[in-house]
């Protein structure tokens, strides 16, 4: 499956967000999720789920040079939404930029 085989590479991290977002859009469409169409009390903590799933999926396909960022988001409890994520990873690169490590 793509999602599995997805990693940075050399893509920047928007570009490798965009690449696992297409894979997950796809996924949605092509399943019948329970948790989109359930109105119970379980709804909420099976989109937390979710989430924190595609939270893994994303950390775990960047290249070693994050290795410590993606230890420390992994560390945090309860773990941060993807959007956080991201944005936290953006900031990371464009410090790597500016202060490109020795």
């Amino acid at each position: 499956m793509a999602l599995a085989s997805t990693y940075q590479g050399s893509l920047d991290i928007a570009s490798y967000f965009t690449k696992r977002k297409r894979i997950w859009d796809k996924l949605g469409v092509m399943r019948n999720s329970h948790a989109n169409s359930c109105n119970c009390a379980a709804k909420e903590g099976l989109q937390m789920e979710k989430e924190e799933d595609k939270v893994h999926q994303f950390l775990m396909g960047f290249n070693e040079v994050y290795v410590g960022v993606r230890r420390n988001l992994l560390m945090m409890q309860p773990v941060p939404s993807l959007d956080n994520v991201y944005n936290i990873l953006l900031q990371d690169e464009r410090q790597r930029q500016v202060n490109p490590p020795p």
